[in-house]
């Protein structure tokens, strides 16, 4: 028979943790399967003014996208702090870090600030330059930590640069840092690229680790910005272009993905004087309600055997099966820890 009693907030403890699977793809036949939709785009540095669509080549195994395009927003999100310097171009005007920037009344910053009267004007306004050459971020490029970031994108129209596109039914809240690595056999080498856990992709050649581009880990990107594919004498640092190295044909892809799980703790606690008595309706008087007199001693002592919860409304959500029935205890409280996983 069931019986039912209120579970406080004391009795629950939610813990949050990470969870992670791994997962590999070779080939592009496979990328673009139902449950899988792995994509890859080239970027191109736009040549003209206006873009037009024209004239622009187009790549993308799912969904074809205009290469300039791809390179302008590739460029915009996650390159335009590092136009210039590949640690991260200079600000013009800046006040978040004082000790790098220089109040003066012309552009020389040795110039000292003597008088705070050198920098009124005719009018009495006070006229002065902001100069320095302290790096900081104008704007939000997603990086993967608090680290110096290096990150420089090609700008030759030429080259190109290629990106892989995992969707996020794949990849979860974002790519597991050091669990990604590509690898593509062409004209005799295996060039293999590996994410060094703070946004960054290096690939071996023979002349030792080089980066090769960058991964934005929570949105499931991976961008091949520089000429690194190069192994063996003879073979042309130009002879596999990041933006040919995602399309070609024998790319494997391999990757973790990562999603929080709250594992919800609820402590079933049942007090030595509760629920002692059994429920079935034939143990008691149907008239009076009182319990017959021949059941006495522990044969009629309770047994648990299944634990249910219930929301606000009443509606069953988990239910716990037990290994084998548990008798309940008059001398001191059972407590009954079941653990539900949710995200």
């Amino acid at each position: 028979m069931n019986v039912f009693k209120q579970l406080n907030a004391a009795d629950t403890v939610t813990t949050p943790f990470v969870v992670n699977k791994a997962f590999s793809f070779s080939g592009s036949n496979n990328f673009t399967g139902s449950n899988i939709g792995i994509d890859t785009y080239v970027g191109t540095l736009p040549t003209q003014s206006v873009f037009n669509p024209e004239s622009d080549a187009t790549a993308g195994y799912i969904s074809t996208q205009y290469n300039e395009l791809v390179y302008s927003s590739i460029r915009q999100l996650y390159y335009s702090n590092y136009y210039n310097q590949s640690f991260g171009d200079n600000a013009t005007t800046a006040s978040i870090i004082p000790n790098d920037y220089y109040i003066t009344s012309s552009d020389d910053p040795s110039q000292p600030l003597e008088d705070i009267g050198q920098f009124l004007n005719e009018t009495g306004n006070l006229e002065f330059n902001i100069n320095g050459g302290g790096r900081t971020t104008n704007y939000y490029n997603y990086l993967s930590n608090t680290l110096t970031a290096s990150r420089t994108l090609n700008q030759h129209p030429a080259a190109g640069i290629g990106i892989i596109s995992i969707p996020s039914n794949l990849y979860g809240e974002y790519i597991k840092p050091g669990s990604f690595k590509t690898t593509v056999n062409t004209g005799g080498f295996s060039f293999i690229c590996t994410d060094d856990g703070n946004g960054n992709i290096f690939t071996n050649d023979n002349e030792g680790r080089k980066q090769a581009g960058n991964i934005i880990y929570e949105h499931g990107l991976i961008i091949y910005t520089l000429n690194r594919f190069t192994s063996g004498s003879g073979f042309s640092p130009t002879s596999l272009l990041p933006s040919l190295y995602v399309l070609k044909d024998d790319l494997k892809i391999e990757f973790s993905s990562s999603m929080t799980l709250y594992e919800t703790q609820f402590n079933c606690r049942l007090r030595e004087s509760e629920f002692n008595f059994t429920n079935n309706p034939s143990a008691t008087s149907g008239s009076s309600g009182e319990p017959y007199h021949f059941i006495t001693g522990s044969y009629f002592a309770p047994y648990i055997t299944t634990v249910g919860l219930y929301n606000e409304n009443y509606d069953l959500i988990a239910v716990g099966k037990l290994a084998q029935p548990l008798p309940k205890s008059n001398v001191v409280d059972t407590n009954i820890i079941i653990n539900l996983d949710m995200y």
